[in-house]
């Protein structure tokens, strides 16, 4: 390519790329209802076919990093409005105040509410895994 294209810095910094380098790649998918709280929705009712895999969302990866406070996760959970913190405060709340574990409908009625909130369409789609 070199010999049709000569030597420039831009053709020296030509590279061959996937779709993701690209553009071109579909945007990731990512749960709603935090995975690393996986436990914790499996005994609200949210198995097999109302799997937490059932509940992903599309989001560019610019907007996911927002949800969560920016590019470090670790640091990000420290910020209260992080996705992952915030809705599972909302949760943890909820069941203290009703005094039992919250069904699978209440559940689904707040990470609504979140999702409303930070203006996440509710197209959910399907995860990988279980």
């Amino acid at each position: 390519m070199r010999d049709a294209l000569g030597d420039a810095p831009e053709v020296r910094a030509m590279r061959v790329t996937g779709k993701t380098g690209a553009g071109m790649a579909e945007p990731p998918r990512h749960h709603v209802m935090p995975n690393e709280f996986r436990e914790w929705f499996e005994k609200r009712g949210f198995t097999g076919k109302m799997s937490i895999e059932r509940f992903c969302v599309t989001l560019q990866q610019a907007t996911h990093q927002a949800i969560h406070g920016g590019g470090n996760w670790k640091l990000g959970r420290e910020w209260p409005g992080e996705w992952n913190r915030m809705t599972m405060e909302a949760l943890f709340e909820a069941e203290a105040e009703a005094g039992r574990m919250l069904t699978r409908n209440t559940v689904l009625e707040i990470v609504a509410k979140q999702m409303k909130k930070y203006r996440i369409p509710m197209n959910f789609i399907r995860c990988g895994g279980r």
